[in-house]
């Protein structure tokens, strides 16, 4: 055999050994969702795969132009490689990324459509892959990802708080300065504070006790000016001190002494027939020594709470005006409960009456006229709360104003806010003017 056709049959039997490996093509126009054809580049990524020949096909990626809708590229068959693998097609137009799809391209020798090589979640027939649809492949079920390959995971998990060295199970647990979860370390009784360090809680016999309504010792004759208190205020700013349900002013109607004393100043000398009454904080300890009435919260059986208590505005007008009110929250009241409503009208000028009158809901709980002598008028109404009635009561008097009584009924539901204004106006237009002075609501509950 002469060395010429040794040559060729070597160049023969080379020739499948050096071929390319077989392509499919894909071609198909791509719209956007407006009709309008798709403009733009298709990046097309896949990692290292062994093709059906054993072509090795290397970690790359591959951009294809998108001109008006039209699209065309040929991929070597990734259907039926090992690793089982896919081609990512990462759509972008106008310098972003505007959506990315999976491919698994069958071996074809016709050209396919890109919903022919789409990965769906839907199963798809198996086979050699003809290219007459059923190209769209499942992931599949039995193949590991590694961590590295997937976008972003890396990235994540070293974002999210480490266990510590003291981490430990059925603890609190606190996040100290490197960021790691650890345990508060202490016993099982120890509270924990906001750094993560533990201490002792709280002993119930030394949390700060609250008194409402205590009656200071001493007695009410207009001359007795120390009155003595069963605790010591701490701090002394939380003492507040009442004579008739008005709260009193520290340091311009009494001082507090270091053993708890009040001492009033000359000239507010509680008077015979006054009531005191204080609240205040003290240290802890045991309550059981003070005489007064102990509460975490709310209002103490029997102690007045202030709801409101303020001066008004004035009127100048012959038409009823607001110069006033007071608003009890819905809910706030139950039977049992009474309402003292205290105030006082100044009377400017002395051409024209008045006429005052206060407003419980929608019912009139006081209405008087006033004549052009009456420098003030002042008066006390209440309401006491019934099971299934609100039975309203007042007393009014004035300068020359007679004293008067009245007895009502109301209706209104204290499901509801319920608004107590205080309202006014003249009778003649001119300079007299008509003012509140002050007014008081007090709640006291039988709660």
């Amino acid at each position: 055999m002469s060395l010429a056709r040794k040559v060729a049959i070597l160049i023969c039997a080379a020739g499948p050994l050096l071929a390319a490996p077989a392509l499919t093509t894909i071609q198909d126009t791509i719209y956007k969702a407006d009709g309008n054809k798709f403009n733009g580049t298709a990046l097309i990524s896949w990692l290292p795969f062994d093709a059906s020949d054993s072509s090795k096909i290397g970690l790359q990626s591959l951009t294809v132009s998108i001109v008006n809708g039209n699209f065309h590229v040929q991929l070597v068959p990734n259907s039926n490689v090992t690793p089982a693998g896919y081609y990512t097609v990462q759509y972008q137009s106008g310098g972003r990324a505007q959506f990315t799809e999976t491919w698994s391209v069958n071996p074809s020798a016709t050209t396919l459509r890109i919903k022919d090589v789409r990965v769906t979640n839907e199963s798809s027939p198996s086979g050699s892959g003809s290219g007459s649809g059923g190209g769209v492949a499942s992931p599949p079920g039995n193949s590991p990802v590694p961590e590295s390959q997937v976008t972003g995971l890396l990235t994540d998990l070293s974002l999210r708080p480490m266990k510590g060295s003291d981490y430990g199970n059925g603890r609190a647990a606190m996040v100290d300065s490197g960021g790691a979860l650890n345990t508060v370390d202490g016993n099982l009784t120890d509270c924990v504070r906001v750094d993560g360090t533990s201490t002792a809680c709280f002993d119930p016999a030394v949390i700060p006790a609250y008194v409402d309504g205590e009656t200071p010792a001493g007695t009410v004759d207009g001359t007795n000016a120390t009155f003595t208190l069963a605790g010591t205020p701490n701090p002394t700013t939380s003492l507040r001190v009442y004579r008739n349900g008005l709260l009193l002013q520290a340091g311009t109607d009494y001082n507090i002494q270091g053993n708890g004393s009040i001492l009033f100043v000359s000239g507010a000398t509680p008077q015979l027939g006054d009531v005191l009454t204080a609240s205040y904080r003290t240290s802890g300890g045991s309550s059981a020594s003070l005489s007064g009435q102990i509460v975490a919260s709310g209002l103490a059986t029997g102690a007045a709470q202030v709801i409101c208590s303020n001066t008004g505005s004035s009127a100048a007008s012959v038409t009823m005006a607001s110069l006033g009110s007071c608003v009890i929250p819905a809910d706030t009241l139950n039977p049992g409960d009474r309402v003292d409503v205290r105030f006082t009208f100044a009377h400017s000028g002395s051409a024209s009456g008045f006429v005052f009158q206060i407003l419980w809901g929608a019912t009139t709980l006081v209405q008087r006229t006033a004549s052009q002598l009456d420098a003030s008028v002042a008066g006390v109404a209440g309401a006491s709360i019934g099971a299934g009635a609100v039975t309203l009561d007042s007393q009014t008097w004035g300068s020359v104003l007679p004293l008067a009584a009245v007895v009502s009924q109301s209706t209104d539901p204290l499901s509801a806010p319920l608004k107590i204004d205080f309202q006014a106006q003249l009778n003649t237009a001119g300079t007299d003017s008509v003012q509140l002075q002050n007014y008081t609501v007090l709640r006291y509950s039988a709660q």
